[in-house]
């Protein structure tokens, strides 16, 4: 859980429909260091997934990611 003595930041993009907003987003986003990433949508995943192998992105609203995003080099977490 969190604890509250940690920090927690939400930043937040918007890019409406401009693609080279939302590459620039993700590069802005990823210069940051953030234990982890959240992107609605496909068009906000893949650019950033394409800026990191090592942050974590949860994406949501993607209704088939492994064709929408680049899966061979997917991990999962040991999950117990």
């Amino acid at each position: 859980g969190l604890d509250r003595r940690s920090q927690l930041r939400i930043e937040v993009r918007w890019s409406g429909d401009n693609p080279s907003e939302v590459r620039r987003h993700a590069v802005e986003l990823v210069a940051t260091e953030p234990d982890i990433i959240v992107a609605n949508g496909a068009a906000a995943a893949v650019p950033l997934i394409q800026a990191t192998r090592t942050i974590p992105i949860v994406f949501a609203l993607v209704p088939d990611p492994v064709a929408a995003v680049d899966v061979t080099y997917w991990h999962f977490a040991d999950i117990k």
